[in-house]
Order: C-alpha cells, then structure tokens, then sequence
C-alpha cells in the first residue's frame, strides 16, 4: 500500500512528464518591471543632495574634499566623479542661494 507522499509525488512527476510531452520544457521567466518613476526619483534626490552640500559649503570648499578622497579602489574613483558638482548642480545652487 502506497502513502500519502508517494502518491502526491507521483502525482507531480505525471504533471512534470505531461508538460515535457506538450513542448513545454521552461518555465516562462518573469520580466523584471523598471519603474522609470523611480530612476528619475534617485536622480533627484542625489540631485538635491549635491546641492544641499554646495548650499552648505562654498564650491571651492567641496572640490578640495572631494580630490582630498583617496583614489584607491575604482569605487572611490567613481565616488569622486559623481561627487564633483555639476553645471545642473551649480545652477540649482545659484538659484536657491538667490533665494534664501
């Protein structure tokens, strides 16, 4: 006499077989949904991050930081580039400086 899991199992290896018989050999992968909403959300943020510190510090001030950085690994170097302000960046700056 056959138990509960055996039958269960055998129960799944029918379906598996039937499947293979139907040309059915993957699963059909889920496509990954990038939500453009959201990229453009990071880019403000980072955006308006920059800019606070420039707000904050004089241009002049966070260049020499930023080259101070240690250029080791290419990490650090990718830091130090996306950390430079920017003319976007500057312009933002110049704006709100007006303005505050």
């Amino acid at each position: 006499m056959r138990n509960q899991g055996t039958l269960e199992f055998q129960a799944r290896l029918d379906r598996i077989n039937q499947s293979c018989s139907n040309g059915e050999t993957r699963r059909k992968r889920r496509r990954v949904h990038i939500s453009w909403l959201g990229i453009v959300l990071i880019f403000a943020v980072f955006v308006g991050l920059k800019t606070t510190l420039i707000l904050v510090e004089s241009e002049s001030i966070l260049e020499s930081r930023v080259q101070n950085l240690t250029k080791d690994t290419a990490i650090m170097q990718y830091a130090v580039k996306l950390l430079q302000p920017d003319p976007v960046t500057h312009w933002i700056a110049t704006i709100l400086k007006d303005l505050i």
